[in-house]
């Protein structure tokens, strides 16, 4: 608002023989004589999480000017030195700062940029609580049964879906659905999803309450995996053939508890044809019936504090968060891979099963031969995160009858000790037994102990141990970084 201060000069038109005024004139002056003066201008930035809103700065150089007046383009006009203003709509805006002093005054004009938001995300939604079969906590996302236009009698040989059963831990109350894989060669539970295909750059993690009893036999085909598969359901006959399968492995400490499992489809998000979730228990491809018990299908909104994959290993530069350079560490052993030794980046899955590209590792005949390389930009923090998983998958054309050992190690070291590195690294070694073999495996890794360690920024993977001559191949995909 401009404060003016008025005085008023009459020029009257008088006749003489009415004495009546017959014309009369208002004249303002100018409030602020003397002109234009320079240094009048401002700059702009957007408010946190609101790309509407935008915060303007007064950066006058022009000390007299004492009052402010900002035109915002878009009919809105307010007074200040500072100010902010939410536009209702994105687009190009001309915003106009008028600084007044007793001398004149001093205009400035740019053109500012307001952006559209993005659409609200997809999640965090309950795809379906597994409480009852209709019961959803939110909008009811999914139909949660077989895709009538393939399958009409999908569910045979044994196979059941129980909802709304008693929970299987007798500390927990909630209601939850029951399993029962059954003797078909490929049991599995398909259900369409949403109207239409998933849209993966909006919603791409999914997580999942399993619970696995031990009551059930492990010891043959059953497997303690969990699969969630996305496929597209218009090709009933070829849906397999370029599906996306995530696999989690329930591990033996496991077992008679509720466990929540992350699957992660942020490589996939170019897929814009998938529209059917599948969900795999105990394996594929064997007659052995099990029971498990599910709860909680949940969509995992992308957010900062995820603790992201650091490395995909399906390329060389597969990372999803680009959180590690995956290289051995060049400060200190810039010609490292040697003796036969080879990391072969999106090569073809060793399992028939499964379509991803993967990682292979040929172990060389070098003595202590690793992998090496750049863990995060500074020092992990094992105070916030001290698990790690990484799923790897051991080939029985390996010869383990001698120094190749059925492990692989995940070492944390300090980089900036290129001389002594391995006398305080810490190592965490997982054996996999001969069952695991010739399949995908995820092994964890536990630096818990170590939480207090601020130094440790390598991370190196050992294959088939240490301190031999012996080579092998071997496969891996996707270290992960746990909550």
């Amino acid at each position: 608002m401009k404060t003016f201060t008025q005085n008023f000069f009459f020029i009257c038109l008088i006749l003489p023989l009415s004495g009546v005024i017959i014309s009369c004139e208002e004249e303002k002056s100018d409030p602020f004589p003397g002109g234009t003066f320079e240094g009048v201008s401002f700059s702009y930035s957007y408010a946190e999480g609101d790309s509407l809103t935008l915060n303007f700065t007064n950066t006058t150089t022009n000390e007299e000017a004492t009052t402010f007046e900002w035109d915002f383009g878009d009919g809105m006009v307010t007074t200040g030195e500072n100010v902010s203003h939410t536009y209702a709509d994105g687009g190009t805006y001309t915003v106009e700062l008028t600084g007044f002093s007793p001398e004149g005054s001093g205009v400035h004009t740019k053109e500012v940029l307001t952006k559209t938001p993005p659409p609200a995300p997809e999640g965090p939604f309950v795809v379906h609580t597994f409480a009852s079969e209709s019961d959803a906590a939110n909008t009811v996302k999914v139909s949660f049964q077989e895709p009538d236009q393939c399958f009409g009698n999908e569910i045979t040989d044994g196979e059941a879906v129980n909802f709304g059963v008693a929970n299987p831990d007798p500390n927990a109350d909630f209601p939850v659905t029951q399993y029962v894989r059954g003797t078909a060669q490929f049991a599995d539970i398909k259900f369409n999803t949403f109207a239409g295909p998933l849209d993966l750059n909006r919603v791409n993690r999914f997580q999942l309450e399993v619970y696995f009893p031990s009551s059930n036999d492990y010891s043959g085909d059953l497997t303690r995996t969990v699969e969630l598969i996305l496929a597209d359901g218009t090709d009933c006959g070829g849906f397999f053939n370029d599906w996306v399968i995530k696999s989690k492995t329930i591990f033996e400490a496991d077992l008679d508890k509720w466990i929540t499992l992350t699957f992660d489809f942020s490589n996939v998000t170019d897929r814009t044809d998938l529209n059917w979730m599948i969900l795999r228990l105990g394996g594929s491809n064997h007659f052995t019936s099990g029971t498990f018990y599910i709860h909680n299908l949940v969509s995992q909104e992308v957010a900062p504090d995820y603790m992201p994959i650091a490395h995909t290993l399906e390329s060389e530069a597969g990372s999803v968060n680009a959180t590690i350079t995956f290289q051995d560490a060049d400060e200190c052993f810039p010609d490292e891979i040697t003796e036969g030794e080879a990391v072969n980046f999106g090569v073809s899955n060793p399992d028939p099963g499964y379509n991803f590209p993967v990682t292979e590792y040929v172990r060389g005949t070098f003595q202590f031969a690793d992998i090496k390389f750049n863990s995060y930009t500074s020092p992990l923090n094992l105070t916030e995160s001290n698990q790690f998983s990484l799923e790897v998958y051991f080939p029985s054309s390996n010869d383990y009858s001698g120094d190749l050992a059925k492990t692989v190690s995940l070492i944390l070291a300090d980089g900036t000790d290129c001389g002594g590195f391995f006398n305080d690294w810490v190592v965490k070694t997982v054996t996999i037994p001969d069952e695991q073999l010739d399949r995908w495996v995820t092994v964890r890794f536990d630096f818990s102990n170590v939480s207090d360690r601020t130094d440790l920024s390598w991370m190196i993977l050992q294959f088939g141990g240490t301190n031999h001559f012996t080579s092998g191949t071997f496969y891996m995909h996707n270290l992960q970084r746990l909550d």
